[in-house]
């Protein structure tokens, strides 16, 4: 092999720098395209010589030593892509808002989860990887803000971030004692419990430890201080407690000072558990450890306020979002009656505690009571699932009596009222059918062809017919052979669905003219075809001339009645809020502010701007 001089070495050094920086090589044109993108996505030019794109980095080395042997085309392009050869402006932008974020948060961890910051944080990454090649002013600049200079990895960036959101944390709350259970961020609760872990297995490194202590974390030994600490406080509010009233009685002390007697229940539940100093120091005081009398005194305190809360409302079922402490205990004693004193269950049913076979009985009677009622107002027994509560009931007993654990004179009581029993029901629609059926035959006969020109002038068989045709793949073979019999009409005429349209246009009309809208109900009572109709017309794919008419009579598409509705509702809640009264469970509106405040996150900006303003953006 022939060895090369050292001055060839230079030669084909300067062959490669021309070929990288003539226009039309190949190479330029490449690198000069990733050096475009490269701009767009970070803003800068300084390409990192450590990082991914080393090959580019080394074309602008290059090109900022020679620039001289750029041809003027090559010159001119760079010049208009923004390029400056030996500006630092980029990079000082860049450290401006890396400077701007520093002074608002307290430190330079960026997230990688925010989009707005996706450029600042890929430029932080990039500082890191080309260190070697700053400038000592550069890297002075940095250290100004205490940048992190060892982040690299995948898992170094979560801690960090991690990190981050701790520092918000003290920022926010004044310490960084993060509960394990914290419902504003689980993972910062756990995360917490991790490093105090890993510290305690000596698998936490030297700079965490360091930049952990530098916030005033809080280690194991420091947790155990503070318990420490805080039982002692505890005990000496206690030793003063006995000094000033001569006891310790805790319900009486738990009336004077509440946390302080659940304190005193603390030590006796876990008194097994107790170290024999701290026993000890509150034997020497007169501590109290007798669990039987807790347990009584407490029934006594849970009985007494059971009678403020009867004499309050005039009965005892205590619901939980009422008195929830209360409505356990209470379902605790229902729960456990043959276990309780005959003396307890005695105080209870004269207070007039329903146990939970009398409340069962008298809930039957009284949806009993109700179905007869909705069968005197309707004439039927058939309850649609809008009355929801009845409407359960019902189903619940059809599944007793399947399952034969019906009561025998319920069962009679319910048969006797009319009461359709599973497998009942679809006979006495298809008898009304047969009925409806029978109408229409004789119309069909009478009127002959020309039967659905007539069918206006009958409204209960109009809406008949037009159900048929609705649900024609959904018939019965028994209800298809009957009406292909009388030859039903299946495809209608263009004529009568346009005539069909007319009417109902009509209807809408007077409906606009007599409440000044076109927003019809769902379940408008007076017309529920015109209902049905309205909202038919909103799925639907109308003609221009259709769609003209609707819209001039002020008609609200599908998105315009989906805006109003959601200002109504808006309405609605300010209305509750302006009386000061708490929003009723199992309403529309509850159900729709509960919607609003899980979809938070999704919602458009004006939208969540105008919960906000009304105080409905948390659960």
């Amino acid at each position: 092999m022939v060895p090369v001089k050292v001055e060839d070495y230079q030669t084909i050094r300067n062959i490669v720098v021309v070929l990288m920086v003539k226009e039309d090589s190949k190479v330029w044109k490449e690198n000069f395209r990733k050096l475009k993108a490269y701009h767009q996505k970070y803003g800068s030019f300084n390409v990192p010589s450590e990082g991914k794109d080393k090959l580019l980095a080394r074309w602008l080395e290059n090109i900022r030593k020679h620039p001289e042997r750029l041809p003027a085309k090559s010159y001119n392009a760079l010049m208009k892509l923004g390029f400056q050869f030996h500006a630092t402006s980029d990079w000082n932008t860049m450290f401006s808002k890396l400077e701007s974020f520093y002074r608002k948060h307290g430190h330079t961890y960026v997230s990688s989860n925010e989009p707005a910051l996706e450029s600042l944080f890929d430029w932080i990454t990039n500082q890191r990887l080309s260190k070697a090649v700053l400038t000592s002013a550069q890297i002075q600049k940095l250290n100004s803000v205490q940048f992190d200079w060892e982040t690299r990895t995948h898992k170094d960036i979560q801690w960090s971030e991690m990190y981050r959101e701790l520092l918000d944390f003290k920022k926010k709350h004044g310490h960084v004692k993060v509960p394990q259970g914290f419902e504003e961020n689980k993972a910062l609760g756990s995360w917490v419990s991790r490093q105090r872990s890993s510290k305690t297995r000596n698998i936490l490194s030297a700079d965490r430890v360091k930049l952990l202590n530098k916030v005033g974390f809080l280690w194991k030994e420091d947790i155990l201080k503070l318990r420490e600490d805080s039982w002692d406080i505890r005990y000496k509010q206690l030793v003063q407690y006995k000094k000033t009233n001569g006891h310790i009685d805790r319900i009486q002390v738990r009336k004077d000072h509440f946390q302080l007697g659940l304190w005193m229940e603390t030590q006796m539940k876990g008194q097994n558990r107790l170290s024999s100093q701290r026993r000890k120091k509150l034997d020497a005081i007169g501590f109290a450890w007798d669990k039987e009398d807790f347990a009584e005194q407490r029934w006594e305190e849970m009985y007494t306020r059971l009678k403020t809360y009867k004499s309050k409302h005039g009965h005892c079922q205590v619901k939980q979002r009422e008195d929830f402490k209360l409505a356990v205990w209470l379902q605790r004693n229902k729960r456990d009656k043959n276990r309780i004193s005959r003396e307890k269950r005695k105080k209870l049913e004269q207070l007039g505690v329903k146990w939970p076979h009398e409340l069962f009985h008298e809930t039957w009677e009284s949806m009993y009571h109700t179905l007869k009622s909705f069968k005197t107002e309707h004439k039927h027994l058939i309850v649609p699932r809008t009355e929801a509560r009845l409407y359960e009931w019902i189903q619940t007993q059809k599944r007793l009596k399947a399952e034969n654990r019906l009561n025998k004179i319920r069962d009679q009581k319910l048969t006797a009222l009319g009461f359709i029993w599973k497998g009942e029901a679809a006979a006495e629609k298809l008898k009304t059918w047969d009925v409806m059926y029978t109408k229409f035959a004789a119309f069909k006969k009478k009127h002959g062809t020309q039967y659905h020109i007539k069918l206006k002038e009958h409204t209960e068989l109009d809406e008949w017919v037009r159900l048929q045709l609705h649900s024609k793949g959904k018939l019965s073979s028994y209800k298809k052979e009957k009406l292909n019999a009388i030859h039903f009409l299946w495809d209608r005429s263009g004529h009568y669905w346009s005539e069909r349209w007319e009417r109902m246009f009509e209807a809408l009309v007077v409906f606009k003219n007599k409440h000044g809208h076109c927003d019809v109900p769902q379940k408008y009572p007076a017309n529920q075809s015109l209902a049905s109709w309205v909202n038919g017309q909103r799925m639907k794919k109308l003609s221009a001339d259709k769609k003209k008419k609707l819209t001039a009579l002020g008609f609200s598409w599908k998105n315009e009645i989906s805006e109003k509705r959601w200002k109504q509702r808006i309405e609605e809640y300010l209305e509750y809020k302006k009386m000061k009264k708490p929003v009723p469970h199992h309403t529309p509106l509850y159900s729709w502010i509960y919607q609003q405040r899980k979809n938070f996150k999704k919602l458009p900006p004006e939208r969540k701007a105008t919960l906000l303003r009304v105080g409905l953006d948390k659960l």
